[in-house]
Formats: structure tokens, sequence, C-alpha cells
């Protein structure tokens, strides 16, 4: 008997991976489906264009797609970096890619003020941390969040300030560092899902 159990056990540890994991093309469907859901709901802008992957951005430019269209939201693929509370406002910060290119290292970052209820899953239970996501995010190798926003404001961050040790580390110097084509976009979220969730099957929506 105790072999039967046995070769009966190894049988489903053999069958239950293959039968239970979603293909990659059942993945692309969830996705496609969710995408779909979202543009019928909110009708937004899908970002970023595909001719920004040839050609150089302005500020000018993102104003017109992102702000000059009579309050309609934005829908982008968006790498969660940060969740802040200011007061009593909370806001989900995200980094988006501005082509498809994935050498391209010109990025965009979403400022988006949300509630609580928006962003409490993640701070009750935060993602798993892994330090090469960001990175694949941007080479556009592993997705992280859909999501929905209105925006409100655009700026390109031209450079910034960081504190560093002289040679001698004897003192604190300030060093002004370029940054490269970078924008910092400010808005409101709408709804955001995990591409996780989709894989799962989660009805769950942040909010």
């Amino acid at each position: 008997m105790g072999g039967v159990l046995a070769c009966v056990a190894a049988l489903l540890l053999a069958c239950g991976p293959s039968e239970y994991e979603p293909s990659e093309q059942k993945w692309e469907e969830k996705i496609v489906g969710v995408k779909t859901s979202l543009i019928n709901r909110y009708h937004p802008i899908e970002f970023p264009p595909r001719d920004f992957t040839e050609r150089k951005v302005f500020t000018y430019n993102l104003q017109e797609l992102l702000i000059e269209q009579d309050g309609k939201p934005v829908l982008f693929d968006g790498f969660l970096d940060d969740i802040t509370k200011d007061g009593k406002q909370f806001a989900a910060h995200f980094t988006s890619r501005l082509s498809y290119d994935d050498a391209d290292d010109r990025t965009v970052r979403f400022h988006l003020t949300c509630e609580y209820n928006d962003v409490r899953s993640l701070i009750e239970k935060p993602p798993e941390y892994r330090r090469v996501s960001k990175y694949l995010f941007q080479k556009g190798i592993q997705k992280d969040f859909l999501v929905v926003c209105l925006v409100t404001d655009i700026r390109k961050i031209v450079n910034y300030s960081i504190m560093g040790r002289s040679r001698e580390g004897s003192e604190d110097v300030e060093l002004d560092v370029k940054s490269p084509d970078t924008f910092s976009v400010h808005g409101k979220l709408l709804e955001m899902v995990k591409y996780s969730d989709i894989l799962l099957d989660k009805q769950k929506r942040y909010p």
C-alpha cells in the first residue's frame, strides 16, 4: 500500500505544475482582457506612444499629450518605487519607460496622490523585494503594475544634487549630477492593477 501511495504522490507532483501553471498564451490573454477592461472604463491615453521611441521628446510634447486632452486619463505600465504620506495625503510613485526600446534609458516618474485604501494592501503586505526587478522592468522584461491616472503637471528633471564626502573624507560636499532625459509627472491615481494578481486570477484591484 505504501508503494502505491508513493507512486500516486509522485504522479501528482509530476503532473501538477504543468497543469496549473498558466501558459504564456493564457498569460497574455489575461493581460489583454484586463487592459481592455480599463480602456473601456476610462477611455485613456495609452502611454508611451510608439513614435516616442524614434525621436527626442520635449516637455511640451508630454504636456500636449497628457494634459491638453480635456481631462482624459492616462494608462501606463509602471514600476512601483515608493509610497509616501505628507500629512494626511498618501502618494504612490512609479517609474515608467518613455519608449519601447530596451536600450533607451529615458524615463518618466509619476507621483500620484491617492487614498490610504488605494495602497493599504501594499503597506500591510509589501511586495517581495528583488534587487534586479527595476532593471528588468526598464529593459521591458518584467512587468509590475498597470496604472490609470489623471495628470496635472509635468517638469523635466535637468539635474539634481547629492551629498558626498571629499577625497580626504574630512568634509561633506554637494555634487551636481546631470540627469538623462527624465520627466517628473504629478497627478492623481485612479486605479492600479498588479500584474501578478492578473496571473493569479485575483479580482481585487488597487483601489
